[in-house]
């Protein structure tokens, strides 16, 4: 049975949730998943796994790096114009372009990446659109919608997920399919 009050799993037989303290006796609890049956009335069949989510986070990625390709050709393209016609040459312009800070790069790719993930999660879609495409939806702890805010803390726990893959590898194992950063956030990924 599940807990009404926190989502825990508990024994059948249990009288008191192990993790908030809740009593049981003498009324029955749920024994329905609380974020399954408030996601869609009972409709969803599982938790997404693994491997439906690595998919997933491919087509997110072949997504990214598009809009990140289209957005160095505009930038680099507008930038080139402005600076050939205020008189540089070529050969100049090509030397600007190395002296481009990488970390100002690197935050670039960040704000993009950030704002793709917690934008899509956090709207009427409910996922990003690699999820969506796999009939997925990322939800809270009780199956409703996250907000941009919690989105934003699952997007930057991922940095955290990242170290040694092992945040991502956990989903495998995880009961309810969370990464840890999944756990830190207070999200399910849920299929229909």
């Amino acid at each position: 049975m599940f807990c009404p009050n926190c989502g825990k799993r508990s024994p059948d037989d249990s009288e008191y949730c192990q993790k908030c303290g809740i009593t049981f006796y003498p009324a029955p609890v749920m024994t329905e998943d609380p974020v399954i049956t408030r996601f869609t009335g009972g409709n969803v069949e599982e938790y997404a796994g693994f491997w439906q989510r690595l998919v997933a986070a491919i087509i997110d990625y072949f997504i990214l790096i598009s809009i990140g390709m289209v957005f160095a050709f505009i930038t680099g393209f507008i930038f080139t114009l402005i600076m050939f016609m205020a008189g540089f040459k070529i050969s100049e312009i090509e030397k600007i372009y190395t002296l481009i800070p990488d970390p100002l790069v690197l935050s670039i790719t960040f704000l993009i990446m950030w704002l793709y993930f917690a934008v899509f999660e956090a709207s009427g879609m409910g996922a990003t659109p690699g999820k969506k495409i796999l009939g997925m939806n990322v939800v809270g702890q009780y199956g409703d919608p996250i907000g941009f805010w919690q989105a934003t803390k699952r997007f930057w726990c991922k940095l955290i997920s990242s170290v040694f893959m092992i945040g991502f590898i956990m989903i495998a194992f995880h009961e309810r399919k969370q990464g840890l950063h999944d756990l830190l956030a207070g999200t399910y990924v849920v299929t229909k």
